[in-house]
């Protein structure tokens, strides 16, 4: 039975699926094509978008999966010499770093990670459009620590701030492998010279790196999200009428416009919305927050430069312009 011996663990909204995508056309590599198995966090939490109080039964895990089950994931894999899948949770799931030991100890991890600010605020979006989600961000963030204290499930879907702790996953992670086995990629660098850093990442897996680029111009996982203006919810009559006309923009793209393209069918339904709905390019963090946040997560990414010994300096960049607010939420 091949045998996985590299994941992509996360962090969510940080590239995972840009980067399981460009590798996937190398020779070398079998990657496994469903996105997002979530196989070593606890079952109630993968994919669920019920909401539950309470802690996970962490014992529970053993019970309920065996190494035999997950290789399973892999017999199509035939005589590649990387062999793996990506689930974005691994990273900031704790209990999942010593459940991936315990299978596989000698498994090269891959890691991306994105200004935590960004990434807060791509993942907010997500959990909106994922119907997760029903406060503001300023709200969501401020009731942050209380919702992860009383709920696994929100600790796992919810935690737009948290997540951006990497010092802290990382530092977790390492209790568990060793710094050899872990390669990490700043998702900012990666933009500015993909090329360079998918070879970066094909020698750290042992294959060929003069192969496996095709998909590299490509982009994946973008966020689609789209709410409804204030003025559709005032009423149930202009709420039916909104949601048929949002239902029926995406029935034209996906019949008739834009049958095999995801791309232009999510697009053109998103620029078809715009007199009812906001998408995440609408509506921004206030320069206000968005400099409280900075201030919270500044110590962590110091702390992080020195775990990895790289220099950060890119996510505490303090010139961004002001942005508009999303108050609107």
């Amino acid at each position: 039975m091949p045998t996985p011996n590299f994941l992509i663990i996360g962090e969510r909204r940080s590239g995972t699926t840009s980067m399981a995508r460009w590798i996937q056309c190398h020779p070398e590599i079998f990657l496994h094509p469903q996105m997002d198995i979530g196989y070593f966090v606890d079952k109630e939490l993968v994919g669920s978008k019920h909401w539950k109080k309470g802690k996970a039964d962490y014992k529970k895990w053993n019970q309920e999966h065996s190494k035999e089950e997950y290789l399973n994931y892999f017999e199509n894999a035939n005589s590649q010499i990387a062999i793996g899948e990506k689930s974005a949770d691994y990273l900031f799931w704790h209990p999942s770093h010593q459940r991936i030991k315990e299978y596989f100890s000698d498994v090269k991890l891959i890691i991306t990670l994105r200004n935590p600010i960004e990434r807060a605020w791509s993942m907010y979006w997500n959990e909106l459009g994922k119907g997760r989600e029903t406060l503001s961000f300023e709200d969501a963030i401020e009731q942050e620590d209380q919702r992860i204290a009383e709920s696994d499930y929100a600790r796992d879907h919810l935690s737009y701030k948290t997540r951006g702790f990497y010092d802290q996953s990382i530092s977790k992670l390492l209790e568990s492998f060793p710094k050899q086995q872990i390669k990490v990629f700043i998702l900012e660098e990666v933009r500015k010279n993909p090329k360079k850093h998918l070879g970066d990442l094909y020698n750290f897996l042992g294959v060929d790196p003069l192969k496996g680029y095709d998909n590299i111009k490509q982009s994946y996982n973008a966020n689609w999200t789209a709410i409804p203006k204030p003025f559709w919810k005032s009423n149930s009559l202009l709420t039916a009428f909104e949601a048929a006309y949002f239902k029926g923009t995406a029935l034209i793209a996906r019949k008739v416009l834009f049958r095999k393209n995801l791309y232009k069918r999510r697009k053109f339904q998103i620029n078809m919305a715009k007199p009812f709905r906001y998408s995440k390019s609408d509506v921004q963090i206030s320069k206000a927050f968005r400099n409280r946040l900075q201030d919270i997560y500044r110590p962590h990414i110091k702390n992080l430069e020195n775990i990895l010994h790289r220099d950060l300096s890119i996510w505490l960049d303090d010139s961004l312009k002001a942005l508009k607010s999303d108050s609107l939420i």
